[in-house]
């Protein structure tokens, strides 16, 4: 049971930190002052989103799997 709370306060604290650093990402973007360098920071911030944007949907499937069963056909229930 220690090893299963563990697991669980493990991925709970990977989920915090993925909050931690796709919220910057998506809401933060690097200012330019030079004319050359819009398009590099659109690129770099583009690549950057889709990476936060990938983390959060990582994030959303590790709390679908660590979520508690839903359905009431277990197979306690069945037996």
């Amino acid at each position: 049971m220690d090893e299963s709370i563990n697991k669980a306060s493990d991925v709970n604290a990977i989920l915090q930190a993925i909050d931690v650093f796709t919220k910057p990402l998506l809401d933060n973007a690097p200012k330019s002052k030079s004319p050359l360098k819009p398009v590099f920071y659109k690129e770099k911030k583009q690549k950057l989103k889709s990476m936060a944007e990938e983390l959060a949907s990582i994030k959303a499937r590790v709390e679908s799997i660590m979520a508690p069963p839903q359905s009431s056909n277990t197979l306690d229930n069945v037996m």
